[in-house]
């Protein structure tokens, strides 16, 4: 009954200040317009006194006194990113409930095997379902790993009742975007939670939140607005004054909670160290912001995944000008391309991730050139070239030893 009389209440306010007609109001209710005032006032008045939908809600943070197994742990997951809600103040970091409550299962430190108290950097959980069956993997970046070797030890700071360390491996690298997948043993799930990974490509002019952890276990966030989004990078500015610098490896989460990207590392703007990039910035936005995060788009877990269940798949296609140059390997990265003339000096292009494979000429000036030379190293070191010859159409695979000079 008192919720009845505050419903009336409360639709009575709401239909004063707003000093709306009814066809307005229907229209805000999204009602058709045929409907009767009384089903008009019953809909409002059960949008006020609903309760909350029945389901499985979780106390945060989540108790680790029940081990989950795989399954159950994406469930879990699952269920808390239908809960999950920005909040946004005036004059802090928006924050995501409940995933904040729960960052120590999320997220994990990242040690060489043979030494566990050196951490390198910031990982996290994702998951995918294999013969029915959710299956855990590992996140980072080859920043995190370079130094470690293909052994590792990841710890999650759930500091009570206490840490939880765990052996993982090195499964696989993307060589172009420099995202790494790890093998992870399953039985983490007793205190693991996987992030949901949003593979589409998040669009300039997003509100973002990047996680990560020190290396004393405590763990930072930043509010990011998306400014650039390329291939094999996205490029935020932080919305905070005092930037903080979070660990590689960390995520980029969206307002929906999902990860659209792994933290790589900040520039300051001035020192960016790609010219075409900080060209395009300058004239995208009225001024540079102080610091510039890189990231890597979390699509890129994705084709890792793909690769390790069928080898070569997760080969990308070149295009140049809508030519057809060959294809990208998973292990292989683009590390320069020529452009030659009849009557001027071979230009290098410096390779930049924000160009797409889908249409590299649009990266580069072309007027006058004769052809492409596009350099590719692959992970045994070895070198090849694709040399797309303008005038004829013409495309070469050209393998290179140290002594071949481009021309």
């Amino acid at each position: 009954m008192n919720k009845f009389i505050y419903g009336i209440f409360f639709l009575f306010i709401t239909l004063n200040a707003q000093a709306q007609s009814l066809p307005a109001l229907l229209r805000s209710a999204k009602i058709p317009r045929q409907s009767s005032w009384s089903a008009t006032l019953k809909r409002q008045l059960f949008h006020l006194t609903a309760s909350t939908p029945k389901g499985p809600v979780y106390r945060l943070p989540i108790s680790l006194q029940t081990p989950l197994t795989p399954t159950q742990a994406l469930e879990t997951s699952l269920h808390l990113l239908q809960q999950t809600s920005l909040q946004t103040y005036t004059f802090k970091t928006p924050s995501l409930a409940p995933i904040e409550q729960n960052l120590s299962r999320f997220l994990f430190t990242i040690a060489p095997a043979h030494k566990p108290s050196q951490i390198l950097g910031t990982g996290f959980v994702f998951a995918t379902h294999l013969n029915g069956q959710a299956q855990l993997w590992g996140a980072t970046t080859q920043d995190v790993i370079q130094k470690s070797g293909p052994n590792l030890t990841i710890t999650f700071h759930t500091q009570e009742p206490k840490n939880f360390s765990f052996p993982a491996t090195v499964l696989l690298q993307n060589a172009n975007s420099q995202a790494v997948l790890l093998r992870i043993p399953q039985t983490a799930s007793e205190v693991a939670l996987p992030i949901s990974i949003d593979a589409q490509m998040p669009q300039p002019e997003q509100n973002l939140i990047a996680y990560g952890i020190s290396s004393n276990g405590n763990f930072y966030k930043a509010g990011h607005y998306l400014v650039f989004s390329g291939s094999e990078r996205l490029f935020a500015k932080s919305t905070l004054l005092n930037f903080p610098s979070l660990t590689s490896g960390g995520f980029l989460l969206n307002e929906q909670g999902q990860a659209v990207g792994l933290y790589k590392t900040v520039h300051p703007s001035k020192n960016l160290p790609y010219k075409d990039l900080k060209h395009t910035l300058a004239t995208q936005e009225d001024f540079l912001p102080t610091m510039m995060s890189e990231i890597i788009p979390a699509r890129h877990l994705m084709y890792l995944i793909k690769e390790y269940q069928e080898p070569a798949s997760a080969s990308r296609v070149l295009l140049l000008n809508g030519k057809w140059l060959g294809k990208l390997a998973i292990d292989e990265k683009i590390t320069a391309i020529y452009t030659t003339y009849a009557d001027q000096p071979i230009k290098k292009w410096e390779v930049s991730p924000v160009w797409s494979l889908d249409d590299l000429g649009k990266f580069i000036d072309l007027k006058d050139a004769q052809k492409v030379i596009v350099v590719i190293a692959k992970s045994d070191n070895t070198q090849y070239t694709y040399t797309l010859e303008l005038s004829s159409g013409t495309v070469t695979q050209i393998p290179l030893n140290r002594f071949h000079t481009i021309k």
